[in-house]
């Protein structure tokens, strides 16, 4: 089962807007995608609309729930449900791989006495 997380603690602040202190107008997240072995992550930066602060939060009083309501409405439901898709579908390609590298040996190579020679010009 894929459990997702958010982490959406660093943020860029506003020192001062007007009348308020410690304006934040960047939360830099990521949502990480893990199962019972592997984990793999998107990260961005959401840029907040600081122009109408009627419903300002002071900095200390803000949660990390509340930021990552900010980050998933500046996203949008479906860029959020696309993204948790594609993040399960990079687990599930590490499981289940879709292309791999592999090495061709050389049939001559490995026929040979094993010595190897080099010449320098």
């Amino acid at each position: 089962m894929t459990k997702y997380k958010w982490d959406c603690k660093t943020v860029d602040v506003k020192v001062k807007v007007e009348d308020k202190k410690d304006v934040i107008f960047n939360v830099h997240w990521k949502l990480y995608a893990k199962d019972d072995t592997n984990q793999v992550s998107h990260i961005g930066v959401a840029n907040l609309d600081i122009e109408n602060l009627n419903n300002f939060t002071e900095f200390s009083e803000i949660t990390h729930e509340q930021v990552i309501a900010w980050v998933e409405s500046y996203l949008g439901e479906d860029k959020v449900n696309s993204m948790k898709e594609n993040l399960k579908e990079k687990l599930d390609e590490i499981i289940n791989p879709k292309v791999v590298r592999k090495t061709i040996e050389d049939k001559e190579e490995s026929s040979s006495s094993g010595d190897v020679f080099t010449i320098q010009i």
